[in-house]
């Protein structure tokens, strides 16, 4: 199915930016405006101008997926405006960087991304929990409807089952990814003094794989320094750890062979003016410096000092090249599963959609019993209460057994979607209209037994 097809009276639109895009100078400015309570905010004008809406916001990407009632364009066009708000920039500026779409393809990135299919790691771990916490976050915030509901859980399902397919716990996440480069632009990790500033989960994830690849020690320096101790000693990785605070850092610059930066602060931790200063305690020592957080934690002329080497998530992108060759039969066979599972979930939207025609046709069957049982209700006057009973009991059964088979229909009508679809439950609906009840006067049935008409 197409973008462009619907799949029931609202869509789902998409409209979002990511390292495939956008270089990580756009995504923290986006990423800036996110920052504390600034998603919430976001969530609530997204609400306003176009309607209820999970934003995912992670180091490569920022991705608003809103549910919309009536044409997707507009919203489109309104989301654009929305992001560029949040940029502060131009949408003209912007646009290039924007990827849209809508319905099953939305479904069916949504599903990519949740299964690490779509991340600069093919497969990482942590995105999984990411989508999943995006959506909490919205769904506690303000209510977001049964569709986005739906959709979100039938994706986080999916993601399981892709993940599982491809094996992906085995391959890599940014974190190690930026272990990886470090290592090589120093030589190689083992013995090496390393300094990981942030002790958040990337900050975490890094000191993990660098102990992992064999480095001699790793200062993990967070402002907190209750909070990177506490940090240190979950990760249990013995005196290999050292927890420190950010004010540490000048020491750090002068002592480390190399610094991995994943801080959650807003600008940079790590200027200029305190590399250039730690430089001369160096002689002969380059500093290697991989810069993973979003927004920047380095300031970008750190670049052009002699015997710096500086990484940011731009230059891993570009380090980032995937063997596909060898893994295309396994990308392929998942691949198939996440269009699969982005129909499945399409056509639970539309099944979900045919809801308020059974409930009709149900009120419909009820109200014709009720109608017909009031009708006869001088004659069953003078029956037991058993066996009132057990004419209410067969009454009801029959109305249930007569409606079954068009409630069947109409759910798979809903289901498959199209011109047929639409015409089979119209049809349902047309023999099943509400005509006038014999007893009936303008709707109300008149409480009269059959020999009084």
């Amino acid at each position: 199915m197409s973008g462009g097809r619907e799949m029931m009276a609202g869509v789902l639109v998409l409209a979002g930016v990511s390292h495939h895009t956008a270089p990580v100078a756009v995504r923290e400015r986006l990423a800036a405006g996110c920052a504390e309570d600034g998603a919430q905010r976001f969530r609530q004008t997204v609400r306003q101008a176009c309607g209820p809406a999970v934003v995912l916001a992670t180091c490569n990407r920022l991705e608003v997926y809103c549910w919309v009632q009536g044409r997707r364009g507009p919203a489109t066009t309104r989301l654009l405006r929305l992001l560029a708000g949040l940029a502060g920039a131009r949408e003209e500026a912007l646009r290039p960087h924007v990827y849209t779409s809508s319905g099953v393809d939305a479904v069916q990135h949504l599903i990519r991304v949740a299964s690490g299919l779509d991340s600069l790691a093919l497969g990482e771990c942590q995105i999984i929990g990411q989508v999943r916490d995006a959506f909490l976050r919205a769904a506690g915030g303000a209510p977001l409807g049964p569709e986005l509901h739906l959709i979100f859980r039938h994706a986080l399902d999916a993601a399981r089952r892709v993940r599982a397919l491809g094996a992906f716990d085995r391959h890599p996440s940014v974190a190690s990814i930026a272990v990886h480069v470090a290592g090589h632009e120093m030589g190689g990790p083992h013995g090496r003094d390393v300094a990981v500033l942030g002790a958040g989960v990337t900050g975490k994830a890094a000191t993990r794989a660098l102990m992992a690849a064999g480095a001699g020690r790793v200062r993990l320096l967070n402002r907190s320094l209750d909070h990177a101790v506490a940090v240190a000693a979950k990760l249990a990785l013995g005196d290999g750890v050292a927890p420190g605070r950010l004010d540490e850092l000048p020491e750090v610059l002068a002592s480390c062979d190399a610094v991995v930066c994943a801080t959650a602060a807003a600008r940079p931790v790590v200027t200029a003016a305190a590399v250039a200063g730690a430089l001369p305690r160096r002689p002969g020592r380059p500093l290697v410096i991989v810069d993973i957080a979003v927004p920047r934690d380095v300031e970008s002329a750190v670049r052009s000092l002699p015997g710096v080497i500086l990484v940011d998530l731009d230059d891993l992108e570009a380090r980032c090249a995937l063997d596909v060759g060898e893994r295309r039969e396994v990308l392929d066979r998942v691949e198939d599963a996440v269009r699969t599972a982005a129909e499945e979930c399409a056509a639970a939207l539309r099944a979900r959609a045919a809801v308020p025609e059974i409930v009709a046709l149900r009120r419909r069957g009820a109200a014709i019993r009720e109608a017909e049982l009031r009708r006869w209700a001088g004659r069953l006057a003078g029956l037991a209460p058993a066996e009132r009973a057990a004419v209410e009991q067969m009454t009801h059964t029959i109305v249930q057994k007569l409606l079954h088979s068009p409630t069947v229909a109409l759910r798979r009508a809903g289901a498959r979607g199209g011109t047929s679809a639409r015409r089979t439950r119209a049809a349902i609906l047309q023999a099943l209209s509400p005509l006038p009840l014999r007893g009936e006067v303008q709707g109300e049935a008149v409480s009269r037994s059959p020999e009084t008409t």
